[in-house]
C-alpha cells in the first residue's frame, strides 16, 4: 500500500512540475508576440532627388529626434499597407548649423482609404554634415525646424 501511495505521490508531482513548465513557457512566449507587435523598425532615409507631390494624404502630428532616430507620428488616409520613404536630396543650405530639407513620400498601395495613424522612425546617420555637431531639419508639411545634435 504504501509504494502504491508513494508512486501516486510522484506523479502527482511530475503532474505538478510538467503543469508549471507548460505555464512558464506559455506566459514567455506571450511577451515575445508582445515585445514583436509593439517593435517599431526603423527605417533608412532615401537620399534621391525628388519632386513634392500635389496631393498629400498624411498630416505630421509631432516630429522629434530620440538619440539618432528621427520619430514621426501621423495620421493619413490610405491603407495600413501604404509604406513612408524619408528623402533627402543630398544637398545642404549653407548657413551654420547645416540646414537640410526632408520630405516624407507616402507609397499608395490600395485605392481603399481610411483615416489611419502610424508612428514611423528614420535613422539620421545619413544627413550628418562632416565636422559639425549639429543639423537643422526641416520636414515637409510640418511647422518645426529640428535640432539633430550629432
Amino acid at each position: 500500500m504504501k509504494i502504491i501511495q508513494l508512486i501516486s505521490d510522484s506523479q502527482s508531482s511530475n503532474n505538478n512540475y510538467y503543469f508549471l513548465n507548460s505555464m512558464i513557457a506559455a506566459l514567455c512566449f506571450t511577451m515575445l508576440l508582445s515585445c514583436l507587435a509593439n517593435k517599431s523598425s526603423t527605417s533608412e532615409i532615401i537620399i534621391k532627388k525628388y519632386i513634392i507631390s500635389d496631393s498629400i494624404y498624411y498630416k505630421i502630428n509631432t516630429a522629434e529626434i530620440i538619440n539618432n532616430n528621427l520619430v514621426i507620428e501621423i495620421e493619413y488616409y490610405g491603407n495600413k499597407k501604404d509604406e513612408f520613404d524619408l528623402l533627402f536630396s543630398g544637398k545642404y543650405k549653407k548657413s551654420y548649423p547645416p540646414i537640410v530639407n526632408l520630405y516624407l513620400d507616402q507609397k499608395i498601395k490600395s485605392a481603399k482609404k481610411y483615416k489611419l495613424k502610424k508612428k514611423l522612425t528614420y535613422n539620421l546617420n545619413k544627413i550628418k554634415y562632416p565636422n559639425t555637431e549639429s543639423t537643422i531639419i526641416y520636414l515637409h508639411n510640418y511647422n518645426n525646424a529640428l535640432k539633430y545634435n550629432h
